[in-house]
């Protein structure tokens, strides 16, 4: 690898240089007034490689530096050097010849590196592509979540009726010990009705296991639902205690 462009941004009186190409001759001449920066590029070059600063290098403002470097690097040597790429990194890596390293510095002065440039931009594209498929997924599981709840409703609606039209026809059904005899000779009471009643009943049995069913074929998204609701949950209760 080798050197063959830099930017410094926030360093020292240097408030960003833009990139700035060294000679391809290896000669490259720093030339300016004294007090222009010649020596703070030299510094801030210096800094990207050792990764260390002094409170002295700060600007009037406190910003912290950004100090970015391109180097030269032969074909293909990217890709070699890069663990399991997909087909589409793999392809792009193969056509670089240079490669863009970004060192940013945080408030207690340490740093990172990150990977800048065309690399970066990939990179970036596919988190955004990410970031689109997750919330997807999200709305569409909580429009599947709001369909399993509205079936439920429906459910719990369809055993009040049941119930209603029993108790009705047997005011002796109820709450416990009568309940639990109920639900025994159910069928027995049903035969009983009312026509009308009767076929109203019936109607409900049938929509009750239709909506079983689909329950029952739902069970899986119901259970992620439970656990990204409670994920949700976790994560708002961490926010507010930051």
């Amino acid at each position: 690898m080798k050197l063959c462009a830099f930017r410094i941004r926030n360093f020292r009186s240097i408030t960003d240089t833009g990139w700035q190409n060294l000679s391809p001759d290896n000669i490259t001449c720093l030339i300016g007034q004294n007090e222009s920066g010649k020596t703070s590029i030299l510094e801030g070059l210096r800094s990207f490689y050792t990764g260390s600063i002094s409170e002295d290098v700060l600007r009037s403002d406190l910003s912290l530096p950004e100090i970015s470097c391109r180097f030269n690097v032969k074909n293909g040597w990217l890709s070699d050097v890069t663990e399991n790429p997909g087909s589409e990194l793999k392809e792009l890596l193969s056509e670089l010849t240079a490669v863009e390293l970004t060192r940013t510095w945080l408030p207690d002065f340490s740093s990172t590196i990150k990977v800048s440039g065309r690399i970066s931009e990939y990179l970036d594209s596919l988190e955004n592509a990410w970031g689109l498929y997750l919330n997807e997924v999200k709305s569409k599981l909580e429009k599947e979540i709001e369909e399993i709840n509205k079936h439920k409703s429906r459910l719990d609606e369809i055993l009040s009726c049941k119930a209603d039209i029993i108790r009705k026809a047997d005011p002796s059904t109820g709450k416990g010990m009568m309940g639990r005899m109920f639900r025994k000779s159910e069928g027995g009471i049903v035969e009983r009705l009312p026509a009308d009643q009767k076929h109203i009943f019936n109607d409900l049995v049938k929509e009750e296991e239709s909506v079983r069913k689909i329950l029952a074929g739902k069970k899986d998204i119901a259970d992620a639902g439970l656990k990204y609701n409670s994920l949700l949950a976790r994560l708002e209760e961490t926010d507010r205690n930051l």
